[in-house]
């Protein structure tokens, strides 16, 4: 084991050590502000702050309802996806905190005191993040599979609520690509290390051969693949103009968390990422509408990633 991973790994047993105080501290004056709010009827998700473990700390919402007919379903969130949290059926009430503020070092206390029945004064308040806590429990599990069965205790057939996204205008594309074959490539992520841009280059060639537009997704400050048309627009707009593509090549990115149930090709590429991550978070746990095929390119050759890109192109894309 290389010694700066035997120190990383040291430094976080010392962090878990000396901080648990007073991060259970921390963690139980939010549960009890939150219960001085809403009262003991009520339900209680507290969600980090990602647009994809938000989208999965919602993903049962109507098994929830089901079960729990007369309760107020509270969703503490990332006042940032308010947009996203917001076109999700059965939330009474949506409280926001802001990320930066100290309200949201108490909730990433919650989060790293290990389970919440450890830390938790009142029933029905639940901590939604598998990675980092509800992992350790079973092995092979998919976060799906941890959150319905592990954190919510629900049943196996119980159905997944996705999103209820409307389509929004796409004025910021010219007229003259409004009716292309579009496709979008989004080659970065906040969840893992992107990949070198250089390496998407025959990929693009190769859908602009086939009469394909080529499309990056980006934030500022990103690079631009080269002869791709830059695609600089909110989630909602991305989501609008995925609609509208042939298919999407990405990063494991919450993005394709927010498409998942839509009917379009994906192919999702994993990159410097553990094998944990890797199993807990595959796109196939969702079992939505989109058609996914993923790739793990750590050890891969260059030569191996396009026969695989190729390959999802001649089977995927119409």
């Amino acid at each position: 084991m290389e010694v700066s991973l035997i120190l990383k790994k040291s430094i976080g047993v010392i962090d878990r050590i000396m901080l648990y105080p007073f991060r259970y501290i921390s963690s139980r004056k939010l549960l009890k502000r939150v219960y001085s709010i809403y009262g003991p009827d009520s339900l209680v998700i507290v969600l980090l702050k990602g647009v994809g473990d938000t989208i999965y700390g919602l993903a049962f919402l109507e098994a929830l309802k089901t079960r729990h007919k007369k309760a107020n379903i509270v969703v503490i969130g990332n006042e940032k996806l308010e947009w996203l949290i917001e076109k999700y059926p059965f939330i009474d009430t949506f409280e926001p905190y802001n990320t930066k503020n100290s309200e949201y070092k108490r909730i990433e206390h919650f989060f790293l005191c290990e389970r919440v029945k450890k830390i938790a004064l009142f029933e029905n308040i639940y901590n939604t993040d598998p990675f980092h806590v509800y992992s350790r429990i079973e092995d092979g599990k998919t976060a799906i599979s941890l959150l319905r069965n592990r954190v919510f205790n629900l049943d196996s057939g119980c159905p997944i609520t996705f999103p209820q996204l409307d389509s929004v205008s796409i004025d910021f594309i010219d007229d003259s690509l409004k009716e292309s074959k579009k496709i979008i490539i989004n080659p970065y992520s906040n969840s893992i290390s992107e990949i070198n841009i250089q390496l998407y280059a025959p990929v693009v060639k190769r859908l602009n051969q086939l009469g394909y537009v080529v499309f990056t997704n980006l934030i500022d400050g990103q690079e631009c693949i080269p002869e791709t048309i830059p695609l600089k627009c909110s989630l909602i707009q991305l989501v609008s103009i995925i609609r509208q593509s042939r298919g999407v090549v990405s990063v494991r990115s919450g993005i394709l968390d927010l498409i998942i149930n839509e009917d379009i090709p994906i192919l999702a590429i994993y990159a410097n990422c553990t094998d944990k991550f890797k199993n807990i978070y595959t796109l196939n746990g969702w079992n939505g509408n989109s058609r996914v095929t993923e790739i793990d390119y750590d050890g891969m050759k260059d030569k191996e990633f396009y026969q695989q890109i190729e390959n999802w192109i001649s089977s995927s894309l119409k």
